[in-house]
């Protein structure tokens, strides 16, 4: 069968933004793997938390470097898709949903493992700093976390199997965006209220931790994934609507956002896994008690950084 120019080239039209995307997004996935082996190897010190909690982590970020990996290959093979095959061959969207559901899956995995890690930090903030808000508050940002986890794994799954209704995946995305801004606002607020009382306490003078500057509290939080998350919702929303203006743009931010999210995510752990060796350290040789006001002994300023032990 003789392939018709047209189609020839509306189909790379289609597929050549992904191609530009994934080799962006290489270097991206490229970093959360570098990463990743740097994160495993801080969290096999038994200064980086307890042993339950390290290993666990270490699984989490095995299975989320696999599935960066898979996502990274199932996004060139659909993006090179059109040299792989003859492109009237792959004119039936069928043959094109069949080929994209491994990308679609890996995404989902994902995104599934990222915000549920952030919703699980947040109940670990909470827990940590109980008595910093009120309780009724601290269950309310929690259950709607957890709410918005349970939407996205939902849209996530009809994502993934009905490929050519774009409904679930706006869906997905707008939910995976929600989340990660109530996500990081929950935690934002909770360690902003943490350096205050910290730095009243020691009258202004709080000492130097990783909760002590914005841009280490932002970091903590994973606030980089919030436009990152919004861009993808705003995107497939649009796609949904006008996908031959769209194209170039939304591959880029589909191909780019996801690893990214993952490489924020590990990030995020080895700040934290980091954070407990230095404490841990600096535990060992400081002195335990210091001289507060009027002269009375308090807990050494480790001591008022529970954070630090929850990820």
């Amino acid at each position: 069968m003789s392939t018709s120019p047209e189609n020839a080239e509306a189909v790379l039209r289609e597929f050549l933004p992904l191609t530009v995307a994934n080799v962006v997004g290489a270097f991206t996935g490229g970093g959360c793997f570098t990463l990743g082996v740097v994160c495993l190897v801080l969290l096999s010190s038994k200064t980086a938390g307890p042993q339950k909690q390290r290993r666990f982590l270490q699984l989490y970020i095995i299975i989320l470097i696999i599935a960066v990996i898979g996502f990274f290959i199932s996004t060139f093979f659909v993006a090179n898709i059109a040299t792989i095959f003859n492109p009237t061959q792959i004119e039936d969207d069928a043959v094109v949903a069949k080929v994209a559901i491994s990308t679609s899956i890996f995404m989902a995995v994902i995104t599934y493992m990222t915000d549920g890690l952030l919703v699980w930090r947040c109940y670990m903030v909470h827990k940590a700093l109980i008595g910093h808000s009120p309780s009724l508050w601290n269950k309310i940002s929690c259950a709607t976390l957890a709410v918005l986890w349970v939407v996205t794994f939902i849209a996530g799954i009809m994502a993934a199997t009905i490929l050519q209704q774009a409904t679930p995946t706006t869906v997905f995305f707008v939910s995976n965006a929600l989340t990660n801004i109530c996500g990081t606002a929950f935690i934002t607020i909770r360690l902003l209220r943490h350096r205050q009382m910290t730095r009243s306490f020691f009258e202004g003078k709080a000492p130097t931790t990783r909760y002590s500057n914005i841009v280490g509290i932002l970091l903590e939080s994973a606030a980089i994934n919030v436009p990152v998350a919004i861009c993808e919702a705003v995107g497939s929303a649009v796609v949904a609507t006008s996908a031959a203006r769209t194209t170039f743009i939304w591959g880029i931010i589909y191909s780019i956002g996801i690893p990214s999210q993952a490489f924020v995510t590990i990030m995020v752990i080895h700040r934290v896994a980091l954070g407990r060796s230095i404490c841990h350290r600096n535990q060992e040789g400081a002195t335990p008690l210091t001289t507060g006001k009027s002269g009375e002994h308090t807990p050494h300023s480790t001591q008022l950084l529970p954070v630090g032990e929850h990820v």
